[in-house]
């Protein structure tokens, strides 16, 4: 007897736990999607030294709400200011946005990773 009562239990916990595993999934996808969206940061490309690290921006990326959480400092590689064929560092904006497809040189590198 103990047998079959353990079974059927078995069974309703079964069903319950399929009935229960499409909200589960969307809350693990909604909480995904917020965590994906608050924390974009550049990718870590190098880290150049301790104190340094070369970053590519692949989203549009708002620096002053990174740096209401870690105090930083970043230069922009987007433009070949002297003409010798390379980017050149220029310092970075913390009022604006930065576009993506941009390199970054960021102290300390922990802005980087993600």
């Amino acid at each position: 007897m103990r047998g079959i009562s353990e079974f059927y239990g078995a069974l309703i916990l079964f069903a319950l736990s399929l009935a229960l595993i499409p909200y589960a999934l969307s809350i693990a996808k909604g909480l995904k999607s917020s965590l994906a969206s608050a924390s974009v940061r550049p990718l870590l490309v190098t880290r150049i030294n301790a104190t340094h690290a070369l970053c590519y921006v692949q989203a549009p990326w708002e620096p002053s709400r990174t740096r209401s959480i870690i105090e930083f400092r970043f230069w922009l590689y987007s433009t070949d200011i002297d003409g010798d064929g390379f980017l050149d560092p220029s310092p970075g904006n913390f009022s604006s946005t930065v576009p993506p497809g941009t390199y970054v040189l960021v102290t300390p590198p922990i802005v980087c990773v993600r």
